[in-house]
């Protein structure tokens, strides 16, 4: 079997994810032109937070699937998916309205649901795949 932790689909995956990331802030910079807005540094601050999360996941989505397995790693992928919507909508609906303050609380709120939830499903898949 092999054992590499990158295999060429983590490699392909991490350049996805990568450009993926290079397309978001493209558009949050150039579309939106968030930095004329109060809320910008907490925009680049979660955005950063996010695309950093779907960069591991995928990078790292056989180590994943290794250790909690397969059904794990897609609820993982599911929830993060759900996070990444509900961030990038709030933010493309929301941007120029909201005040840093206001932008900041949503998104911790919704980081502190997407932990609450992706720590005890990782913690859940790991124990049963022991």
């Amino acid at each position: 079997m092999n054992d590499k932790k990158f295999s060429l689909g983590s490699i392909a995956a991490l350049f996805l994810s990568l450009f993926f990331s290079i397309i978001v802030i493209f558009f949050i910079f150039s579309y939106l032109k968030i930095n004329e807005y109060e809320a910008f540094p907490a925009v680049i601050t979660f955005a950063s937070i996010n695309l950093i999360v779907i960069i591991l996941m995928t990078s790292y989505g056989k180590l994943i699937v290794n250790k909690a397995g397969a059904a794990t790693f897609i609820a993982l992928c599911t929830i993060t998916t759900i996070y990444t919507v509900f961030q990038f909508v709030y933010l493309a609906l929301q941007y120029q309205d909201a005040s840093a303050v206001g932008y900041i609380l949503f998104n911790l709120i919704i980081l502190f649901i997407f932990f609450l939830i992706v720590i005890p499903v990782g913690m859940i898949g790991t124990k049963n795949k022991n």
